[in-house]
């Protein structure tokens, strides 16, 4: 729940990790069936308001709003639509890339609704750290910090050349690329 975030508790933790961090939680039995048919509900509301879908797990998926005529007004009805028929609450992240469209759906969960051009996130982002963006993991994290780079802004103001000898020319292209949106 994103109560038990604010005590360290992610998606996908252990459980035994997440009783330490939090042990007054309450801990209820996944139901994957139940699950499964509230996500059909809502991934076909979102089928029927775009035409092109990625769906990514149960709960989250890109859409592509080329073509819609006002999308802002268009996101706003199917969260509005979602909640009708389910109870449940989505977040909303548009941005000119998967990347930008990603970080700003969960930059104000939940019931999140965020618009963000890639100046903006690049703006508003460049204090955080870098394990916000989808892919930097733990151990990357490390080296980066080990490097004195705990901040996105700091990554993205690094010499390309200096991320490629610590990190390899591929991994350090992708690191520089995604601190830059």
């Amino acid at each position: 729940s994103y109560e038990a975030r604010a005590y360290g508790v992610g998606s996908a933790m252990p459980t035994s990790r997440a009783r330490r961090l939090c042990p007054d939680a309450v801990l209820i039995p996944p139901d994957f069936e139940a699950y499964r048919e509230v996500s059909k509900v809502v991934m076909d509301l979102v089928r029927g308001t775009v035409a092109q879908v990625e769906v990514l797990g149960l709960d989250e998926a890109y859409l592509d709003l080329d073509g819609l005529m006002a999308p802002r007004a268009a996101m706003r009805r199917l969260v509005t639509e979602i909640h009708e028929a389910t109870g449940l609450d989505a977040s909303v992240g548009i941005g000119p890339n998967r990347l930008v469209a990603k970080v700003a759906s969960d930059a104000e969960k939940p019931r999140g609704f965020v618009v963000l051009t890639r100046e903006e996130a690049c703006e508003r982002f460049a204090s955080a750290p870098p394990k916000l963006l989808p892919g930097i993991g733990p151990k990357t994290v490390a080296r980066l910090e080990s490097l004195g780079l705990a901040t996105l802004g700091a990554l993205a103001a690094t010499p390309l050349e200096t991320l490629t000898t610590a990190f390899g020319a591929n991994h350090g292209r992708d690191l520089q690329r995604r601190a830059r949106f």
